[in-house]
């Protein structure tokens, strides 16, 4: 009979008798190639595991930005959003005009009439202001009723006439641009009478005087707002 063989506490084998020498080799080289593949798993498994790590760091700054962005953006959203509502709702406050202009004043006048179809709060067009000079000026006065008045008068250019000489006296002179084209506003007279320039695209030469000079938001809002008359 053949020799029974016991693994030793050393060989990592359990206390399980071989019958042969052979049979031992082979369960030790067995369990050999069991711990080799079992330490080379461990590895790998902690290899990628250090690599998915990795890869997610790499990524949260990146949806971190995003995240950012996104918040970013939606605060402007939500600001805009507010600041037009603001913006309208204070357009809304102005007065709006009726065109003050009867077809046969537009006619008479022979050129196109404008009229401010908004106007600061406190202002109104004087109907009985509506006047025509030797069938060429065409004035109209604004008044708030503390006794600020502003003067409206409208005509043709004369020919060969130099704006620009005109807004050389000006004093103080400053410019913005409407709808209509560009305002140039200064103060004449030695500086008691405050004037504001319009020509439009059809020729109509509009100024506004005033004993003092008025707020540049009223100004924008007058001239910004001009509308050509519609004959009946």
């Amino acid at each position: 009979m053949g020799t029974t063989k016991t693994a030793k506490k050393s060989s990592g084998l359990s206390s399980v008798p071989f019958k042969t020498a052979k049979q031992y080799k082979r369960a030790k080289a067995a369990r050999s190639t069991y711990g080799k593949a079992k330490k080379k798993a461990t590895k790998q498994l902690k290899a990628s595991t250090k690599t998915a790590a990795k890869a997610l760091r790499r990524q949260l700054p990146a949806k971190r930005l995003r995240f950012r962005l996104l918040a970013v953006v939606y605060i402007l959203l939500i600001t805009f959003a507010a600041a037009t509502a603001v913006a309208l709702a204070q357009r809304n406050q102005h007065q709006r005009v009726a065109d003050p202009f009867s077809a046969g004043q537009q006619t008479a006048a022979g050129f196109t009439l404008y009229y401010p179809a908004r106007l600061p709060d406190t202002y109104q067009i004087d109907a009985a202001s509506l006047t025509t000079v030797q069938q060429t000026i065409v004035n109209m006065r604004l008044g708030n009723g503390n006794n600020a008045t502003i003067t409206v008068t409208q005509q043709r250019p004369p020919t060969g006439f130099k704006f620009d000489t005109l807004y050389s006296t000006f004093g103080n002179r400053q410019s913005f641009k409407v709808k209509l084209g560009t305002v140039t506003s200064g103060t004449i007279d030695d500086g008691r009478t405050y004037l504001s320039s319009l020509v439009t695209p059809d020729n109509t030469w509009i100024l506004m005087s005033s004993a003092n000079q008025l707020p540049q938001k009223d100004l924008e809002l007058i001239f910004g707002n001009l509308e050509a008359t519609k004959p009946d």
